[in-house]
Protein backbone atom coordinates (compact mmCIF):
# COMPACT_ATOMS: atom_id res chain seq x y z
CA UNK A 1 0.00 0.00 0.00
CA UNK A 2 2.58 2.43 0.99
CA UNK A 3 4.69 1.78 -2.28
CA UNK A 4 1.29 2.06 -4.46
CA UNK A 5 1.05 5.42 -2.77
CA UNK A 6 4.61 6.75 -3.50
CA UNK A 7 4.66 5.42 -7.08
CA UNK A 8 1.15 7.30 -7.57
CA UNK A 9 2.66 10.58 -5.76
CA UNK A 10 6.15 10.49 -8.79
CA UNK A 11 3.14 10.08 -11.26
CA UNK A 12 1.88 13.03 -10.23
CA UNK A 13 5.13 14.63 -10.12
CA UNK A 14 6.43 13.32 -13.24
CA UNK A 15 2.79 14.92 -14.92
CA UNK A 16 3.38 18.01 -13.25
CA UNK A 17 6.70 17.96 -14.41
CA UNK A 18 5.65 17.94 -18.01
CA UNK A 19 3.37 20.45 -17.74
CA UNK A 20 5.43 22.89 -16.89
CA UNK A 21 7.93 21.95 -19.70
CA UNK A 22 4.96 21.38 -22.42
CA UNK A 23 4.08 25.59 -21.30
CA UNK A 24 8.01 26.14 -21.43
CA UNK A 25 7.87 24.67 -25.13
CA UNK A 26 4.81 26.70 -25.96
CA UNK A 27 6.35 29.82 -24.61
CA UNK A 28 9.49 29.26 -26.52
CA UNK A 29 7.39 28.48 -29.73
CA UNK A 30 5.50 31.19 -29.02
CA UNK A 31 8.40 33.67 -28.60
CA UNK A 32 9.83 32.28 -31.94
CA UNK A 33 6.93 32.53 -34.04
CA UNK A 34 6.58 36.50 -32.56
CA UNK A 35 10.29 37.50 -33.54
CA UNK A 36 9.65 35.30 -36.73
CA UNK A 37 7.08 37.59 -37.62
CA UNK A 38 9.30 40.83 -36.87
CA UNK A 39 11.50 39.97 -39.38
CA UNK A 40 9.45 41.41 -42.33
CA UNK A 41 9.69 44.38 -39.69
CA UNK A 42 13.26 44.78 -39.79
CA UNK A 43 14.05 45.03 -43.17
CA UNK A 44 11.37 47.79 -42.97
CA UNK A 45 13.45 49.86 -40.17
CA UNK A 46 16.11 49.65 -42.31
CA UNK A 47 14.98 50.59 -45.72
CA UNK A 48 13.21 53.49 -44.02
CA UNK A 49 16.37 54.19 -42.42
CA UNK A 50 18.15 54.09 -45.50
CA UNK A 51 15.58 56.17 -47.41
CA UNK A 52 15.57 59.54 -44.92
CA UNK A 53 19.39 59.45 -45.25
CA UNK A 54 19.06 59.79 -49.17
CA UNK A 55 16.02 62.27 -48.46
CA UNK A 56 18.28 64.52 -46.80
CA UNK A 57 20.78 65.18 -49.50
CA UNK A 58 18.83 68.24 -51.21
CA UNK A 59 20.59 66.94 -54.72
CA UNK A 60 18.45 64.30 -54.50
CA UNK A 61 15.80 63.88 -56.87
CA UNK A 62 12.93 61.21 -57.69
CA UNK A 63 13.16 59.90 -61.13
CA UNK A 64 10.52 56.92 -60.68
CA UNK A 65 8.31 55.15 -57.64
CA UNK A 66 5.98 52.67 -57.19
CA UNK A 67 3.50 52.39 -54.71
CA UNK A 68 3.51 49.26 -52.19
CA UNK A 69 0.46 47.90 -50.94
CA UNK A 70 -0.91 45.29 -48.43
CA UNK A 71 -3.06 42.28 -48.79
CA UNK A 72 -5.93 44.60 -48.62
CA UNK A 73 -4.26 46.66 -51.44
CA UNK A 74 -4.05 49.64 -49.38
CA UNK A 75 -1.08 52.08 -50.09
CA UNK A 76 1.35 51.76 -47.17
CA UNK A 77 4.73 53.05 -48.96
CA UNK A 78 6.40 53.68 -52.21
CA UNK A 79 9.47 51.75 -53.20
CA UNK A 80 11.81 55.28 -54.67
CA UNK A 81 14.50 55.44 -57.64
CA UNK A 82 16.57 58.30 -56.73
CA UNK A 83 18.66 60.61 -59.39
CA UNK A 84 22.01 59.08 -57.73
CA UNK A 85 21.05 55.61 -58.86
CA UNK A 86 19.72 54.33 -55.18
CA UNK A 87 16.51 52.68 -54.96
CA UNK A 88 15.11 52.82 -51.33
CA UNK A 89 11.77 51.60 -49.85
CA UNK A 90 9.66 53.71 -47.46
CA UNK A 91 6.70 52.06 -44.79
CA UNK A 92 4.11 53.93 -42.94
CA UNK A 93 1.25 52.66 -41.38
CA UNK A 94 2.81 49.54 -40.05
CA UNK A 95 1.54 47.97 -36.99
CA UNK A 96 2.09 45.76 -34.21
CA UNK A 97 1.48 44.17 -30.82
CA UNK A 98 5.53 44.66 -30.41
CA UNK A 99 7.49 47.35 -29.40
CA UNK A 100 9.50 48.65 -32.55
CA UNK A 101 12.71 51.15 -33.16
CA UNK A 102 12.03 53.67 -35.32
CA UNK A 103 15.16 55.20 -37.22
CA UNK A 104 15.62 58.65 -38.57
CA UNK A 105 17.66 61.98 -38.82
CA UNK A 106 17.55 64.98 -37.04
CA UNK A 107 17.77 68.84 -38.54
CA UNK A 108 21.42 68.63 -37.51
CA UNK A 109 22.07 65.98 -39.60
CA UNK A 110 22.47 62.88 -37.07
CA UNK A 111 20.90 59.57 -37.00
CA UNK A 112 18.47 59.41 -34.10
CA UNK A 113 16.03 56.48 -32.61
CA UNK A 114 12.78 56.04 -30.99
CA UNK A 115 11.80 52.93 -28.79
CA UNK A 116 7.98 54.98 -27.96
CA UNK A 117 6.66 55.57 -31.27
CA UNK A 118 8.08 59.03 -31.58
CA UNK A 119 7.55 60.87 -28.40
CA UNK A 120 11.44 60.87 -27.57
CA UNK A 121 14.24 60.29 -29.07
CA UNK A 122 17.89 59.18 -28.70
CA UNK A 123 20.65 59.54 -30.58
CA UNK A 124 22.61 56.78 -32.52
CA UNK A 125 25.98 57.38 -30.46
CA UNK A 126 28.85 56.13 -32.72
CA UNK A 127 27.21 56.90 -36.03
CA UNK A 128 28.48 58.54 -38.98
CA UNK A 129 26.24 61.98 -40.05
CA UNK A 130 23.88 61.46 -42.69
CA UNK A 131 24.73 63.88 -44.90
CA UNK A 132 28.26 62.90 -44.93
CA UNK A 133 29.32 61.87 -48.67
CA UNK A 134 30.97 58.08 -47.75
CA UNK A 135 28.70 57.58 -44.46
CA UNK A 136 27.43 54.54 -43.37
CA UNK A 137 23.52 54.12 -42.54
CA UNK A 138 22.98 52.36 -38.98
CA UNK A 139 21.34 48.86 -38.97
CA UNK A 140 19.07 47.50 -37.07
CA UNK A 141 18.37 43.46 -36.22
CA UNK A 142 16.82 41.60 -33.10
CA UNK A 143 19.40 39.44 -31.05
CA UNK A 144 18.94 35.89 -30.00
CA UNK A 145 17.26 37.06 -27.18
CA UNK A 146 14.62 39.23 -28.59
CA UNK A 147 16.40 42.20 -27.47
CA UNK A 148 17.08 45.51 -30.34
CA UNK A 149 20.81 46.14 -31.33
CA UNK A 150 22.49 48.38 -33.77
CA UNK A 151 25.23 48.68 -35.89
CA UNK A 152 26.94 51.84 -37.23
CA UNK A 153 29.94 49.81 -38.59
CA UNK A 154 28.07 47.70 -41.78
CA UNK A 155 26.86 45.65 -39.42
CA UNK A 156 30.60 43.99 -37.72
CA UNK A 157 29.54 44.84 -34.78
CA UNK A 158 26.22 45.18 -32.43
CA UNK A 159 25.37 47.29 -29.73
CA UNK A 160 21.84 46.77 -27.73
CA UNK A 161 19.68 49.77 -28.35
CA UNK A 162 18.71 51.54 -24.78
CA UNK A 163 15.32 53.59 -24.34
CA UNK A 164 14.89 57.03 -22.22
CA UNK A 165 15.98 55.52 -18.86
CA UNK A 166 18.97 53.73 -20.22
CA UNK A 167 18.17 49.91 -20.17
CA UNK A 168 17.57 47.63 -23.29
CA UNK A 169 14.68 46.80 -25.01
CA UNK A 170 12.97 43.87 -25.71
CA UNK A 171 11.15 43.13 -28.64
CA UNK A 172 8.04 41.61 -25.83
CA UNK A 173 8.72 43.93 -23.02
CA UNK A 174 5.17 45.26 -23.40
CA UNK A 175 2.19 45.37 -25.87
CA UNK A 176 2.31 48.49 -27.95
CA UNK A 177 0.87 49.93 -30.77
CA UNK A 178 3.37 52.47 -31.48
CA UNK A 179 4.14 51.10 -35.66
CA UNK A 180 7.46 50.63 -37.38
CA UNK A 181 7.80 53.64 -39.60
CA UNK A 182 9.70 57.16 -39.18
CA UNK A 183 7.43 58.27 -41.88
CA UNK A 184 3.58 59.59 -40.66
CA UNK A 185 2.83 60.19 -44.10
CA UNK A 186 4.24 59.68 -47.98
CA UNK A 187 1.77 61.37 -50.63
CA UNK A 188 2.30 62.41 -54.30
CA UNK A 189 1.16 65.89 -55.44
CA UNK A 190 0.34 64.83 -59.40
CA UNK A 191 -0.06 68.46 -60.28
CA UNK A 192 3.16 69.96 -58.57
CA UNK A 193 5.10 67.04 -59.39
CA UNK A 194 6.08 66.84 -55.71
CA UNK A 195 6.46 64.07 -53.27
CA UNK A 196 5.79 64.59 -49.20
CA UNK A 197 7.25 62.97 -46.71
CA UNK A 198 6.26 63.85 -43.48
CA UNK A 199 8.29 62.89 -40.47
CA UNK A 200 7.12 61.74 -36.82
CA UNK A 201 9.61 64.26 -35.53
CA UNK A 202 7.41 66.92 -36.78
CA UNK A 203 9.61 67.76 -39.85
CA UNK A 204 8.70 67.73 -43.30
CA UNK A 205 10.41 66.94 -46.70
CA UNK A 206 9.83 67.85 -50.49
CA UNK A 207 11.75 66.09 -53.04
CA UNK A 208 10.30 66.77 -56.83
CA UNK A 209 9.70 63.81 -59.06
CA UNK A 210 11.78 64.24 -62.02
CA UNK A 211 13.95 62.21 -64.57
CA UNK A 212 15.15 65.58 -66.61
CA UNK A 213 18.39 63.58 -66.55
CA UNK A 214 18.21 61.08 -68.73
CA UNK A 215 20.80 58.18 -70.73
CA UNK A 216 19.99 55.46 -72.58
CA UNK A 217 22.68 52.89 -73.79
CA UNK A 218 21.66 50.25 -76.36
CA UNK A 219 23.45 46.23 -76.88
CA UNK A 220 24.64 45.47 -73.46
CA UNK A 221 23.39 42.93 -71.46
CA UNK A 222 24.65 42.71 -67.87
CA UNK A 223 27.48 40.23 -66.97
CA UNK A 224 28.22 40.17 -70.92
CA UNK A 225 31.76 38.30 -70.84
CA UNK A 226 34.78 40.10 -71.72
CA UNK A 227 38.28 39.18 -72.33
CA UNK A 228 41.80 40.75 -71.80
CA UNK A 229 42.36 43.45 -73.70
CA UNK A 230 38.71 43.38 -75.42
CA UNK A 231 37.18 47.03 -76.36
CA UNK A 232 33.31 47.14 -75.44
CA UNK A 233 31.36 49.96 -77.86
CA UNK A 234 28.11 50.93 -77.06
CA UNK A 235 25.53 53.59 -78.37
CA UNK A 236 24.04 55.95 -75.77
CA UNK A 237 21.84 58.99 -75.82
CA UNK A 238 22.04 61.30 -73.00
CA UNK A 239 19.99 64.84 -72.39
CA UNK A 240 20.75 67.26 -69.73
CA UNK A 241 24.55 66.16 -68.62
CA UNK A 242 27.13 68.62 -67.40
CA UNK A 243 29.91 66.17 -66.64
CA UNK A 244 30.00 62.47 -66.25
CA UNK A 245 33.04 60.48 -64.46
CA UNK A 246 33.57 56.70 -64.13
CA UNK A 247 34.64 54.53 -61.21
CA UNK A 248 36.38 51.48 -62.64
CA UNK A 249 38.69 48.73 -61.06
CA UNK A 250 42.57 48.45 -61.48
CA UNK A 251 43.60 47.73 -64.74
CA UNK A 252 40.07 48.82 -66.67
CA UNK A 253 39.15 52.03 -68.45
CA UNK A 254 35.80 53.34 -70.04
CA UNK A 255 35.15 56.50 -71.55
CA UNK A 256 32.11 58.30 -72.71
CA UNK A 257 31.39 60.86 -75.79
CA UNK A 258 28.26 62.16 -77.75
CA UNK A 259 27.55 59.00 -79.57
CA UNK A 260 29.10 55.74 -77.50
CA UNK A 261 30.00 54.41 -73.90
CA UNK A 262 33.16 52.46 -73.99
CA UNK A 263 35.00 50.07 -71.86
CA UNK A 264 38.62 48.47 -72.25
CA UNK A 265 39.13 45.28 -70.45
CA UNK A 266 42.67 45.44 -68.67
CA UNK A 267 45.46 43.54 -70.27
CA UNK A 268 45.94 41.02 -67.56
CA UNK A 269 43.52 40.22 -64.56
CA UNK A 270 41.83 37.16 -62.70
CA UNK A 271 38.13 35.73 -63.94
CA UNK A 272 35.42 36.88 -61.91
CA UNK A 273 32.72 40.33 -62.29
CA UNK A 274 33.63 43.71 -62.06
CA UNK A 275 31.34 46.97 -62.04
CA UNK A 276 31.87 49.83 -64.00
CA UNK A 277 30.28 53.00 -62.40
CA UNK A 278 28.91 55.93 -64.56
CA UNK A 279 27.82 59.38 -62.61
CA UNK A 280 25.94 61.51 -64.52
CA UNK A 281 25.96 65.42 -63.26
CA UNK A 282 23.18 67.60 -64.19
CA UNK A 283 23.54 71.27 -65.08
CA UNK A 284 21.65 71.67 -61.49
CA UNK A 285 24.51 69.01 -59.70
CA UNK A 286 21.87 66.11 -59.72
CA UNK A 287 23.34 63.12 -59.66
CA UNK A 288 22.50 59.81 -61.43
CA UNK A 289 24.56 56.60 -61.38
CA UNK A 290 24.65 53.67 -63.94
CA UNK A 291 26.45 50.19 -62.54
CA UNK A 292 27.13 48.06 -66.14
CA UNK A 293 28.50 44.82 -64.74
CA UNK A 294 31.07 42.80 -66.80
CA UNK A 295 32.14 39.10 -66.39
CA UNK A 296 36.38 38.53 -67.21
CA UNK A 297 37.40 36.07 -68.93
CA UNK A 298 40.92 36.13 -68.34
CA UNK A 299 41.79 34.72 -72.02
CA UNK A 300 43.24 37.43 -74.95
CA UNK A 301 40.45 38.79 -76.96
CA UNK A 302 40.40 37.17 -80.12
CA UNK A 303 39.50 39.73 -83.21
CA UNK A 304 35.64 40.59 -84.60
CA UNK A 305 33.77 42.52 -85.88
CA UNK A 306 32.78 45.51 -83.11
CA UNK A 307 30.07 47.91 -83.78
CA UNK A 308 31.11 51.64 -83.94
CA UNK A 309 28.38 53.20 -84.77
CA UNK A 310 24.45 53.12 -85.34
CA UNK A 311 21.52 55.43 -85.95
CA UNK A 312 17.91 53.63 -85.13
CA UNK A 313 15.92 56.64 -86.57
CA UNK A 314 13.32 55.91 -83.56
CA UNK A 315 13.87 59.71 -82.52
CA UNK A 316 11.13 61.03 -85.03
CA UNK A 317 13.53 63.14 -86.74
CA UNK A 318 16.69 63.58 -88.58
CA UNK A 319 20.18 63.95 -87.06
CA UNK A 320 21.53 66.53 -89.13
CA UNK A 321 25.17 66.06 -87.40
CA UNK A 322 25.25 62.78 -89.53
CA UNK A 323 22.40 63.01 -92.29
CA UNK A 324 21.28 65.42 -94.94
CA UNK A 325 18.50 65.36 -97.90
CA UNK A 326 20.01 64.45 -101.52
CA UNK A 327 20.60 67.05 -103.49
CA UNK A 328 19.04 66.79 -107.15
CA UNK A 329 22.03 66.45 -110.27
CA UNK A 330 21.71 65.54 -113.51
CA UNK A 331 21.92 62.03 -113.51
CA UNK A 332 19.44 59.32 -113.48
CA UNK A 333 19.29 58.13 -109.86
CA UNK A 334 19.34 61.68 -108.59
CA UNK A 335 17.14 64.03 -111.47
CA UNK A 336 14.24 64.11 -109.30
CA UNK A 337 15.62 64.21 -105.57
CA UNK A 338 13.54 66.53 -102.91
CA UNK A 339 13.30 68.29 -99.91
CA UNK A 340 9.33 67.98 -100.27
CA UNK A 341 8.21 66.58 -96.66
CA UNK A 342 5.58 64.37 -98.71
CA UNK A 343 8.80 62.29 -99.86
CA UNK A 344 9.78 61.53 -95.66
CA UNK A 345 8.16 59.85 -93.09
CA UNK A 346 8.98 58.62 -89.74
CA UNK A 347 7.13 55.46 -88.72
CA UNK A 348 7.20 52.86 -86.23
CA UNK A 349 10.38 53.56 -85.27
CA UNK A 350 11.86 53.48 -89.14
CA UNK A 351 12.41 56.62 -91.84
CA UNK A 352 10.60 56.20 -95.20
CA UNK A 353 11.35 57.42 -98.07
CA UNK A 354 9.27 58.03 -101.04
CA UNK A 355 8.67 58.70 -104.99
CA UNK A 356 5.43 60.34 -105.56
CA UNK A 357 3.65 62.15 -108.42
CA UNK A 358 4.87 65.97 -108.44
CA UNK A 359 1.26 68.06 -108.39
CA UNK A 360 2.83 71.75 -109.11
CA UNK A 361 5.07 71.55 -111.84
CA UNK A 362 4.99 75.45 -111.98
CA UNK A 363 6.84 75.15 -108.27
CA UNK A 364 9.28 72.53 -109.53
CA UNK A 365 9.03 71.47 -113.15
CA UNK A 366 9.73 67.42 -113.24
CA UNK A 367 7.06 64.82 -112.84
CA UNK A 368 8.05 63.41 -110.00
CA UNK A 369 9.91 63.64 -106.97
CA UNK A 370 11.96 61.66 -104.84
CA UNK A 371 13.17 61.51 -101.42
CA UNK A 372 16.41 60.51 -100.41
CA UNK A 373 19.06 61.09 -97.57
CA UNK A 374 23.26 60.98 -97.40
CA UNK A 375 26.15 61.02 -95.15
CA UNK A 376 28.11 63.36 -97.72
CA UNK A 377 30.57 65.69 -95.75
CA UNK A 378 29.08 64.46 -92.77
CA UNK A 379 29.57 60.85 -91.12
CA UNK A 380 32.75 58.93 -92.88
CA UNK A 381 32.28 55.44 -92.79
CA UNK A 382 36.00 54.22 -93.00
CA UNK A 383 36.56 50.44 -93.91
CA UNK A 384 34.87 48.02 -92.17
CA UNK A 385 31.16 46.65 -91.81
CA UNK A 386 28.01 48.19 -92.95
CA UNK A 387 24.75 47.22 -92.64
CA UNK A 388 21.27 48.68 -93.26
CA UNK A 389 18.00 47.08 -92.43
CA UNK A 390 15.18 47.68 -94.92
CA UNK A 391 12.27 46.97 -96.59
CA UNK A 392 10.66 47.94 -100.04
CA UNK A 393 7.10 48.94 -101.18
CA UNK A 394 7.88 48.49 -104.90
CA UNK A 395 6.29 50.13 -107.84
CA UNK A 396 6.75 49.65 -111.70
CA UNK A 397 9.63 52.30 -112.33
CA UNK A 398 11.25 52.95 -108.94
CA UNK A 399 14.46 51.93 -108.05
CA UNK A 400 15.01 52.36 -104.52
CA UNK A 401 19.23 52.27 -103.42
CA UNK A 402 21.52 52.03 -100.42
CA UNK A 403 24.40 52.58 -102.26
CA UNK A 404 28.23 54.40 -101.32
CA UNK A 405 30.12 57.74 -102.50
CA UNK A 406 33.61 58.56 -101.96
CA UNK A 407 34.41 60.13 -98.89
CA UNK A 408 37.43 61.86 -100.63
CA UNK A 409 35.78 63.24 -103.53
CA UNK A 410 37.14 61.12 -105.86
CA UNK A 411 35.28 61.96 -109.07
CA UNK A 412 32.94 59.06 -109.99
CA UNK A 413 33.86 56.36 -111.06
CA UNK A 414 37.26 56.64 -110.38
CA UNK A 415 36.19 56.39 -106.55
CA UNK A 416 33.83 53.72 -106.97
CA UNK A 417 30.21 53.23 -105.91
CA UNK A 418 29.45 50.35 -104.01
CA UNK A 419 25.68 49.39 -104.57
CA UNK A 420 24.90 47.30 -100.96
CA UNK A 421 21.21 46.92 -102.64
CA UNK A 422 19.13 47.85 -105.46
CA UNK A 423 15.43 46.75 -106.85
CA UNK A 424 13.86 47.88 -109.93
CA UNK A 425 10.29 47.73 -110.23
CA UNK A 426 8.73 45.05 -108.34
CA UNK A 427 10.91 42.42 -108.66
CA UNK A 428 11.48 39.38 -106.25
CA UNK A 429 15.05 40.28 -105.96
CA UNK A 430 17.74 42.89 -105.29
CA UNK A 431 20.87 43.78 -106.88
CA UNK A 432 24.82 44.05 -105.17
CA UNK A 433 26.99 45.50 -107.96
CA UNK A 434 30.32 47.66 -107.79
CA UNK A 435 31.26 50.10 -110.14
CA UNK A 436 34.80 51.75 -110.97
CA UNK A 437 36.88 53.18 -113.65
CA UNK A 438 37.85 49.57 -114.45
CA UNK A 439 34.12 48.09 -114.70
CA UNK A 440 32.59 51.58 -115.91
CA UNK A 441 34.62 52.92 -118.20
CA UNK A 442 36.66 50.07 -119.64
CA UNK A 443 33.56 47.50 -118.96
CA UNK A 444 35.56 44.69 -117.25
CA UNK A 445 32.41 43.24 -115.46
CA UNK A 446 32.99 39.68 -115.80
CA UNK A 447 36.86 39.62 -114.53
CA UNK A 448 35.92 39.63 -111.91
CA UNK A 449 32.44 39.53 -111.69
CA UNK A 450 30.63 42.82 -110.60
CA UNK A 451 27.48 42.01 -109.41
CA UNK A 452 25.23 39.41 -108.05
CA UNK A 453 20.97 39.23 -108.63
CA UNK A 454 19.56 37.69 -105.43
CA UNK A 455 16.24 36.22 -105.24
CA UNK A 456 13.79 37.27 -102.08
CA UNK A 457 10.44 39.48 -101.26
CA UNK A 458 12.43 43.05 -100.82
CA UNK A 459 8.83 43.57 -99.34
CA UNK A 460 10.12 41.93 -96.10
CA UNK A 461 12.78 43.35 -93.46
CA UNK A 462 16.13 42.06 -94.97
CA UNK A 463 19.43 43.57 -93.44
CA UNK A 464 21.80 44.20 -96.57
CA UNK A 465 25.37 44.68 -95.98
CA UNK A 466 28.90 44.92 -97.07
CA UNK A 467 32.23 44.41 -95.60
CA UNK A 468 35.43 46.52 -97.10
CA UNK A 469 38.67 44.42 -96.66
CA UNK A 470 42.17 45.59 -98.11
CA UNK A 471 41.67 43.09 -100.78
CA UNK A 472 38.01 42.38 -101.45
CA UNK A 473 34.70 43.45 -100.71
CA UNK A 474 32.36 40.80 -99.35
CA UNK A 475 28.38 41.24 -100.16
CA UNK A 476 25.99 40.14 -97.77
CA UNK A 477 21.78 39.75 -96.91
CA UNK A 478 20.73 38.79 -93.59
CA UNK A 479 24.14 37.39 -92.53
CA UNK A 480 24.35 35.25 -95.88
CA UNK A 481 27.55 35.81 -97.73
CA UNK A 482 26.26 36.68 -101.96
CA UNK A 483 28.97 38.35 -103.56
CA UNK A 484 32.95 38.09 -103.46
CA UNK A 485 34.52 41.46 -105.37
CA UNK A 486 38.58 40.60 -105.12
CA UNK A 487 41.59 42.74 -105.73
CA UNK A 488 43.04 41.41 -108.74
CA UNK A 489 46.63 41.42 -110.51
CA UNK A 490 46.15 43.99 -113.28
CA UNK A 491 47.43 46.16 -115.85
CA UNK A 492 44.22 48.27 -115.81
CA UNK A 493 43.60 51.23 -113.73
CA UNK A 494 41.13 51.37 -111.74
CA UNK A 495 40.48 48.21 -110.44
CA UNK A 496 39.95 48.21 -106.87
CA UNK A 497 39.36 51.89 -105.16
CA UNK A 498 37.61 50.65 -102.40
CA UNK A 499 39.42 50.10 -99.44
CA UNK A 500 38.97 53.60 -98.25
CA UNK A 501 36.32 56.00 -96.39
CA UNK A 502 32.96 56.76 -97.90
CA UNK A 503 29.86 58.11 -97.51
CA UNK A 504 26.07 56.21 -97.13
CA UNK A 505 23.10 56.74 -99.52
CA UNK A 506 19.88 56.11 -98.40
CA UNK A 507 17.40 56.72 -101.36
CA UNK A 508 14.44 56.34 -103.58
CA UNK A 509 14.89 57.00 -107.16
CA UNK A 510 12.65 56.88 -110.45
CA UNK A 511 14.59 55.33 -113.31
CA UNK A 512 14.20 55.92 -116.94
CA UNK A 513 11.93 54.02 -119.33
CA UNK A 514 15.14 52.52 -121.44
CA UNK A 515 15.82 50.53 -118.19
CA UNK A 516 12.17 50.28 -116.23
CA UNK A 517 9.91 50.84 -118.64
CA UNK A 518 6.97 53.29 -117.88
CA UNK A 519 5.90 54.49 -114.46
CA UNK A 520 2.73 53.22 -112.94
CA UNK A 521 1.83 56.95 -111.50
CA UNK A 522 -1.30 55.03 -110.08
CA UNK A 523 0.49 53.11 -108.33
CA UNK A 524 2.70 55.95 -106.61
CA UNK A 525 4.02 56.16 -103.83
CA UNK A 526 7.26 53.58 -103.49
CA UNK A 527 8.59 53.60 -100.54
CA UNK A 528 12.00 52.45 -98.85
CA UNK A 529 11.84 51.80 -95.14
CA UNK A 530 14.75 51.98 -93.35
CA UNK A 531 14.77 50.51 -90.10
CA UNK A 532 18.09 51.08 -88.97
CA UNK A 533 22.38 51.59 -89.72
CA UNK A 534 25.22 50.33 -88.50
CA UNK A 535 28.34 50.43 -88.59
CA UNK A 536 31.24 48.16 -87.43
CA UNK A 537 34.73 47.92 -87.23
CA UNK A 538 37.36 44.95 -87.05
CA UNK A 539 39.06 44.57 -83.11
Amino acid sequence: MFKRTGIFAALLLLLAGCSKVNELRDRIDDQNERLAALENLVEVVNDNAMAVSALFNEKILITDFQQKLDETDTVIGYVLTLSDGQKVEVTFGDRLEAVVPMIGVNDQGEFIYSMDGGETFERVEGADNALAIDGVTPEIALDADGYWTVSVDGGGTWTRMLDGNGLPVNAFQANSATGNAFFSDVRYDEETGIMHFDLKTGESLQVRVTNTLVFSIAHYTEGEEVCLGEEMKYPVDYTNVKEAFFSVPDGWRATLDEESLTVYAPESGDAGRYDIVLTLVSPTDLLKAYTFTFTLNPVPVEPKWKLDWEDEFDKGYLDESVWSVVQRANTTALRYMSSDPRCYEFRDGCIVMKAIVNDDLEADPVPYLTGGIYSKNLKEFKPGRIEVRARIKGVQGSQPAIWTGSWAGTTWPWGGEIDIMERYNKQDAVYQTVHSHYTYDLGYEDNPVNQVKVTLNPEEFHVYAVELWPDELIFLIDGEKTLSYPRIETTEEGQFPFYSSVYLFLDMQIINEEWGGAVDDAALPSEIEIDWVRHYLWK
